[in-house]
């Protein structure tokens, strides 16, 4: 089974009626994702549990799986539900955004024997290449119905949501001018620089490596030392999500992930 986009003449598939076992995550066979996301919008008690068995299994360590594409569509109700509390909404979105920008465990990981990938990593390989297209494809097809609440939203929730705008990039370019407003609801400082290269990255703005680095070299001088380090031969436009990831994330760690050429021919397979 594979997640069909929005766009697809076939109807999505509907993993809740028993699909989702065909599906994998990080750990196996993706049965135990339904009763998962209906507990990140259950009693109280269990939603902390709940999230963070999504995150282990849907984008465990920046990887991405067939199930994680497949997830997108119910956590992107999740995000906008107002009858959750803002942080399990924001919980919702930065899953996401987080599975936008996801990888493929082999490509980061390597080969079981150094610098050489057998006949069967490189068919795995394959296989995870179509994960991390349908993964961004289904964040993007998603994203706008999280976008269009940016008018409506403050505090932490706003600043996860501007972080998938920054991962679906020009596809949230109709969102440009309500980014734009937002960054007056954000405190001064970094959380406003890092609405700003939002903004950039959604209007398809270049940037320099010489002007990132101005913009990390502002930051605690902690941060500066670590994301010089991290980001150190990555693209800019890599370097300037990763900056606005750090930023909403209160300087939690971030590990990069190393690019995946997606090619269109690419086979969409599951394990």
């Amino acid at each position: 089974m594979r997640w069909l986009s929005k766009g697809s003449r076939q109807s999505e598939p509907q993993p809740e009626v028993g699909g989702w076992g065909q599906l994998r995550h990080a750990h196996g066979p993706a049965g135990d994702i339904p009763a998962l996301l209906q507990a990140a919008a259950g009693p109280t008690s269990g939603r902390d549990r709940a999230w963070g068995h999504l995150w282990d299994r849907l984008c465990h360590h920046g990887s991405v799986y067939s199930a994680s594409a497949a997830a997108v569509p119910e956590l992107a109700r999740l995000a906008c539900d107002d009858a959750l509390r803002p942080a399990d909404r924001a919980q919702a979105t930065s899953l996401i955004a987080a599975i936008a920008d996801g990888s493929s465990y082999l490509a980061v990981h390597g080969p079981l024997v150094p610098g050489r990938f057998s006949t069967a990593e490189r068919g795995q390989l394959t296989v995870e290449q179509g994960w991390v297209q349908d993964s961004r494809r289904a964040a993007r097809d998603y994203a706008p119905q999280i976008l269009g609440r940016l008018d409506e939203t403050n505090g932490r929730e706003l600043l996860v949501i501007v972080v998938l705008a920054a991962e679906v990039g020009l596809g949230a370019a109709p969102y440009a001018d309500a980014l734009q407003r937002a960054r007056d609801r954000v405190a001064p400082g970094e959380q406003r620089a890092a609405v700003d290269l939002a903004v950039a990255l959604v209007r398809g703005e270049m940037f320099t490596t010489e002007e990132l680095q101005a913009r990390v070299a502002r930051l605690d001088h902690e941060v500066a030392a670590y994301l010089n380090q991290a980001l150190t031969g990555l693209p800019p436009d890599t370097q300037a999500r990763a900056l606005i990831t750090m930023i909403v994330a209160d300087y939690g760690s971030w590990t990069p992930t190393m690019p995946i050429p997606i090619r269109r021919d690419t086979p969409q397979s599951t394990r």
